[in-house]
């Protein structure tokens, strides 16, 4: 398998981050891209390779033009302050406060972001620009017949709007890939995610599209970043609310199969029993459709109570079933004897 990869992302490296109420060292850093492509080159997964350019007219099929290009300036803009440190918002256009375009730089930050999480610095937009770069450059390989091919991007992009940014993402990657293959002819694409995090700015580019199934797999946002998208009730908007189909994929369905804990576990239970069946022999669920879904999260870091408890509810339900097939063992055991 073909990865596309671009050194570029070393130029994004946000000193801090505003999380639990303080300025802490930012959790997405080069070292998590470096980590990836090392263990692709120890496994020999194929060769890997830097991206082409395709310019911006890509980018701006899914982005909106003004939020380009302010945040193209932003750094430029921050550093005639005399000041090298990151560039973060500190306030946001909230409910009871005017949706209206400010002229100050800091205005306009808390009007294209929506959290602290999102570091401005002198190579953020470079990196971002290469990493949409290596999405879609991962994308024709795809279109030009391979059947698959790893864009390996850095920053991230899932919880990046048209125009909007935050959670360590600025250009959404896989949505700018998707909108290139409809571009190219394709009458629908579908996009899996499974980050433990919804990928909300995936969800709201195509949530009132048809052409496009977005599909995720995430922790539930009563207690899970990014909190105020991805519940169950969210299955799209006008033309793109259709009826799902269990032999393929329904058309613009928003699909959500989410790790609940604490007093949502039973009603996580139902969700699975009435939309899935367990495989025989392997540790995952499967829509009743072709879609396949996992079960269990990796460990990733979480966002405190609500994951350790999901962990410590697959502890208890996992001894259950050893205890339950150690009781079997040991009536298979008598009855010999006997």
């Amino acid at each position: 398998m073909l990865t596309i990869y671009s050194d570029d992302h070393h130029l994004h490296h946000g000193r801090c981050e505003l999380m639990d109420g303080q300025l802490m060292p930012c959790f997405e850093m080069p070292s998590r891209a470096d980590h990836v492509l090392q263990r692709v080159q120890y496994r020999n997964l194929g060769p890997v390779e830097v991206p082409q350019d395709f310019g911006l007219g890509p980018i701006q099929r899914v982005h909106d033009r003004d939020y380009l290009e302010f945040f193209k300036g932003a750094w430029a803009r921050w550093t005639e302050f005399g000041t090298d440190g990151d560039l973060l918002p500190y306030t946001w256009p909230a409910r009871t406060l005017r949706r209206i375009m400010p002229t100050s730089l800091h205005g306009q930050l808390g009007y294209y972001s929506f959290d602290g999480g999102a570091p401005i610095t002198a190579g953020t937009w470079q990196a971002a620009y290469s990493a949409a770069q290596v999405a879609l450059t991962a994308q024709a390989v795809i279109q030009r017949g391979a059947r698959s091919a790893f864009a390996l991007c850095r920053p991230p992009g899932h919880h990046a709007a048209s125009d909007l940014m935050g959670g360590y993402c600025y250009l959404n990657n896989a949505a700018i890939a998707a909108q290139a293959f409809l571009d190219q002819g394709h009458k629908k694409v579908a996009i899996l995610d499974v980050d433990y995090h919804h990928g909300n700015g995936t969800q709201s580019i195509f949530y009132p599209r048809s052409d496009v199934l977005f599909t995720s797999i995430h922790g539930h946002p009563e207690a899970e970043f990014p909190f105020f998208l991805g519940y169950e009730d969210e299955l799209g908007e006008g033309r793109a609310k259709a009826s799902t189909s269990t032999t393929r994929c329904p058309p613009a369905r928003m699909g959500h199969l989410e790790c609940r804990a604490g007093p949502g576990l039973q009603r996580d239970r139902e969700v699975r029993r009435r939309h899935c069946r367990r495989v025989p022999g392997r540790r995952y669920l499967q829509r009743r459709s072709h879609l396949p879904v996992q079960a269990r999260q990796p460990g990733l870091p979480g966002d405190g109570r609500a994951h350790r408890e999901a962990r410590q509810a697959d502890a208890v339900r996992d001894g259950r079933r050893l205890r339950s097939r150690r009781n079997r063992h040991q009536c298979r055991e008598r009855s010999r004897r006997f």
